[in-house]
Formats: structure tokens, C-alpha cells, sequence
């Protein structure tokens, strides 16, 4: 999966001032929420589905139309974050570009259905003065439930299930960016939490300073409207109709919310046109989850763990070890994210201790709690070490655009000229075709799980991989691939 951070630079920042400001007109704010639903209706694949069974139609702006009319800049995100939230999509999110942020100087997840601490800054938060523990639990801020205010910062934390989604939201409530919390600068000094102590049952409550950084913008700054001749333009949309509004708008680096995955380096060059859709990693700015993506585990370690060393002169990326429980050889292999920073060395040392588990080992658990996933190619690479048969890659369906047509047509061109393998030259040609006739379609998708990406090595016998690798069987077996029937949807 490919994740898209839409980062509307919707017009030049200005200078931040004490109350939000109405700096965008009428016209500018429709004209800007018709450009993000107009780059939906080119680019984004899922929409029938999700106006489908959500009931959500992304094209339909009448009443958003409605929310922005009156809307000062600051509302207007609020209302362009409802509506991209709206698609239910963790994928998909809108941010703005600024570095103001506030924290509590505490981390909480949801456990049991309970918000609870698990995360202490104690530099901040001396315990003479605030004698709250990791496990207590969180029950207001500001008089508000932390079901509440859940509920309330949902759309800030889109995460496609509802879990997952309150977790995140959760998150918020402790701590928070301006990025995707516009009104974050109405926040006061301090906050006032109700924490209800494990140790004694009782909810005493504390003034705990909001611990703020970077600098809140106010404004999305007034530019001129772009017109026709000597006149504005008139946008009628659904009824309604956007007239100038002349008292309105009369008085860094670039933004960047995407994080992208360290490339694959073990992929050749046909592999390009699906390069870009091969991270399926979640944002680090879900990483407010503890642990999330990390080598250490969030639980302790089994009685008896002893670590494996790092390779020498190598950065460490996978955690192992070993125990024994009830006299079995037990190895332990954590896998914290699908994105190593170097895919080809770490590939290499998960073959080194796959040799190293099938010599000294009985069974083998493969960790991947709190991973937040990454590169597809990567999880395949894993996942042929550890199926001991055959099993298919995961296939696309895109939304058919030019610049997938002219990147399939590249590629295929540059295969033909290089003498590719047949089989690559076929499977690209196969695509560029899948392509090229859903791009000639109305809004053209391609067929579900029509776009394959292909690596040589896919559809051998696994076992055959390991026999090669390490020079024996391994002792323990695996389930068949989850991968076998899976297939998604792809913008």
C-alpha cells in the first residue's frame, strides 16, 4: 500500500496573529475544496467502493459546500480534515504546513477498553509533584471524558478500523500538532486531568503545563483569486454559488507529512511502475503507539532469553535470541517494521540466523507485534524463507491515470531494448495492456489484482530457497500463506 499524505499548500502562510483570520474568500475556499475533490476523481481508486458501503460520495460537496461558507481560514482545514477523514481511509490524510505542537509529557494507549499511561516524561513531570504511575488510568482532561474527546479527535486519527482508530485518537488527547489539529493554538497554558491511581483506586486530579514547540499559524494568508478577462470567476456548484466577496481578503521548506520507506535495493530496474506502490507502511506519526516500529518488544523478555550478538560492523535491525521452556529450544526473531534501511543486509542476516535457529533450535516464534509494516517486496522476501511452498504475490488494482500508462510504457520499452527475461518482458506487457484499457474507461480501474510485480525468485519452493541458504531442512514448519488470496485496492 502506498500511503498519501495530501499536503495542501493551499496558499502562502503569513505572519501569525493573536485570532484566527478570515484571509481566504469565499470563492478561494470553495475554488480549493472543489481542487481536492477534483484530484480524488482523477486519482483515487477505491471511491465506488467507498461511496458504496460507506455511503460516503467524495463528489458530492454540496454539503461541504455548506461548511466552509461561513468558515474562517482555521475552520475551512477543519472542514478539509472532516472530509478526507470522511473516506475512512488510513491511508489518506490532509495536514498543513506548520511545526506547532503541545504534549502533556505523557504517552497513553487503550488497554481493556481503559486509557492508561504508559509513557513518562519524568523531566517534565517530577513525581514529587505529579505522583501518577505508568498503568494509571486517564479519565478527563478539562472536564472532558477521554471517551469524549475519542470521539472528538477520531477524524484526526483515521485508521480504517475503529480500534485502531481510538488507539491513535487517544494518543491525541496528550499530545498534539497543529499539522492536523488546526485550532491547536486555542489551547491554554495548562490542562486539568483526572487520573484515577491503580494503586489506591482514587481519581485525584492535576494541572499538568501544556508543553508547547514551534510557532501557530493563524492564517492561510490572502492571495488574489485568478480570473476571467477583468472579472471573477462564478463557480456554481449544486445549487449554490460562489460570489466574490470583496470585504474578505481586502486586508520554510517545503511541507511534508509523507514517510517514505528506504528503497528496496534488492529490485531490479522493470520492477520501476510498482515501485512506488510497494509501501505499505503507517506514518511515524502513528507512532505514538509505544514500541510501534521499534527493534525491543514491548513486553519483557522470556525467563532464560539470551540475546544474539549484532554482526560486526553491521547496524542491528532484527532482535533474536534464545530460550528454553519445558526442555524445547525456543528462538526468537522480532521483525519491528517492513522497512530496513538496507533491504539487501538484512536479508542477509535473516538468512545468517535462520541457519543459526535450524542448528541450535526446536521451533521458532517470528515477532512482528506492533509492526507497522513497510515494503511489500520485503515482506514477500521474508515470507519465501519461512513457507516452506509455493504461494502467489500480492496483485494490485489501480486507478488507471496517464502517468501510469506512460510509466508502464517506459519500462516495458526499456525491457524490450535490454533483452529482458520473457517472462519479465510478458508480465510487463500484460500490465502496460491491463493499463492502457482501463485509462481509455470512465474513471478506469484496473481489474482486481490485474497489476502483478515480478521477482524471479517468486513461485519457487521455499524449502528449496532454505536448502540453498543454510544447506539442510528446517526443523519447524509454517501455515500456508497468508498472502495467497489477499488483494487490495491501490491509488
Amino acid at each position: 500500500m502506498r500511503r498519501y499524505a495530501i499536503a495542501m499548500l493551499l496558499v502562502t502562510l503569513s505572519v501569525s496573529t493573536p485570532h484566527a483570520q478570515d484571509a481566504m474568500t469565499r470563492e478561494q475556499r470553495v475554488l480549493d475544496l472543489t481542487q481536492l475533490a477534483s484530484f480524488y476523481a482523477k486519482n483515487y481508486a477505491p471511491y465506488e467502493w467507498k461511496r458504496d458501503t460507506s455511503g460516503f460520495d467524495l463528489l458530492r460537496l454540496t454539503p461541504w459546500l455548506g461548511k466552509i461558507w461561513r468558515a474562517d481560514d482555521l475552520e475551512f482545514q477543519e472542514a478539509l480534515i472532516e472530509y478526507v477523514a470522511s473516506l475512512n481511509d488510513a491511508h489518506d490524510l490532509i495536514a498543513f504546513p506548520t511545526n506547532f505542537s503541545a504534549s502533556l509529557g505523557l504517552s497513553v494507549d487503550l488497554y481493556d477498553g481503559k486509557v492508561l499511561i504508559d509513557g513518562i516524561n519524568r523531566l517534565t513531570l517530577p513525581v514529587a509533584q505529579f505522583p501518577f504511575a505508568i498503568g494509571d488510568e486517564l479519565v478527563s482532561v478539562d472536564g472532558r471524558s477521554v471517551q469524549q474527546l475519542i470521539q472528538s479527535f477520531r477524524k484526526y486519527a483515521i485508521a480504517a478500523n475503529r480500534r485502531s482508530t481510538d488507539r491513535v485518537a487517544a494518543s491525541r488527547i496528550v499530545s498534539r500538532s497543529q499539522q492536523i489539529m488546526p485550532h491547536l493554538p486555542d489551547i491554554g497554558n495548562s490542562a486539568r486531568v483526572a487520573i484515577r491511581l491503580a494503586a489506591t483506586g482514587v481519581t485525584s486530579t492535576f494541572d499538568i503545563p501544556w508543553v508547547k514547540t514551534g510557532i501557530p499559524i493563524l492564517s492561510q494568508g490572502p492571495v488574489p483569486t485568478p480570473g476571467l478577462g477583468s472579472g471573477r470567476l462564478s463557480i456554481q456548484q449544486e445549487g449554490l454559488t460562489a460570489a466574490p466577496d470583496a470585504a474578505a481578503g481586502a486586508e520554510g521548506t517545503v511541507f511534508q507529512v509523507a514517510d517514505l520507506a528506504p528503497p528496496d535495493n534488492t529490485l531490479p530496474s522493470y520492477m520501476d511502475p510498482v515501485r512506488g506502490l510497494l509501501n505499505a507502511g503507517v506514518s511515524k506519526d502513528y507512532f505514538s503507539v509505544l514500541n510501534n516500529g521499534s527493534r525491543f518488544p514491548i513486553y519483557g523478555p522470556p525467563p532464560g532469553f539470551v540475546q544474539r550478538p549484532v554482526p560486526a560492523g553491521q547496524p542491528a535491525f532484527f532482535l533474536t535470541g534464545t530460550y528454553v521452556a519445558d526442555g524445547v529450544r525456543i528462538g526468537l526473531i522480532r521483525i519491528p517494521s517492513m522497512s530496513p534501511p538496507n533491504v539487501a543486509i538484512a536479508l542477509q542476516q535473516l538468512d545468517q540466523e535462520i541457519a543459526f535457529f535450524n542448528a541450535n533450535t526446536d521451533a521458532l516464534i517470528v515477532d512482528v507485534m506492533r509492526n507497522p509494516g513497510g515494503l511489500v517486496s520485503f515482506v514477500e522476501a521474508i515470507s519465501q524463507r519461512f513457507i516452506p511452498t509455493p504461494f502467489q504475490t500480492i496483485g494490485f488494482e489501480i486507478r488507471a491515470t496517464a502517468a501510469w500508462v506512460f510509466s508502464f510504457a517506459s519500462q516495458l520499452t526499456v525491457a524490450r531494448l535490454t533483452n529482458a527475461p520473457p517472462a519479465v518482458i510478458e508480465n510487463l506487457q500484460r500490465n502496460f495492456d491491463e493499463v492502457l484499457r482501463a485509462y481509455n474507461e470512465k474513471r478506469g480501474r484496473s481489474a482486481q489484482g490485474a497489476i502483478w510485480h515480478v521477482k524471479l525468485r517468486m513461485g519457487l519452493d521455499c524449502r528449496t530457497c532454505v536448502h540453498e541458504s543454510i544447506g539442510r531442512p528446517p526443523p519447524f514448519d509454517f501455515g500456508p500463506s497468508d498472502l495467497r488470496s489477499g488483494r487490495t485496492e491501490y491509488s
